[in-house]
């Protein structure tokens, strides 16, 4: 009964080891891929300080231009005051003339 239970816990310890492995590999791969897509991003951006910090664009392609506002600092408390929003856009034009 005894190596029954040491079999059963070793057996359980290789399957668990062995799940951990893949997902520990899987994230690595992910993450790679991941920060190559960011490292073209970054070759992309171009940086511009505002009032509010660094703000950070790519201005690309053709036609009328489109900007979205996003981030982790600032995104919903600028959603609902388009004077911030009116500001910001102002530094962004005198920036780029």
């Amino acid at each position: 009964m005894e190596m029954k239970r040491k079999r059963t816990k070793m057996i359980t310890l290789t399957i668990a080891s062995i799940v951990l492995l893949a997902l520990a590999t899987d994230f690595l791969m992910v993450r790679k891929a991941a920060l190559n897509r960011f490292a073209v991003y970054e070759a992309k951006a171009e940086t511009i300080n505002s009032s509010y910090g660094k703000v950070s664009y790519i201005d690309e392609g053709q036609g009328e231009a489109f900007l979205v506002f996003h981030g982790i600092t600032g995104g919903h408390l600028m959603a609902g005051n388009s004077e911030e929003i009116n500001r910001v856009l102002d530094e962004f034009v005198e920036k780029n003339r």
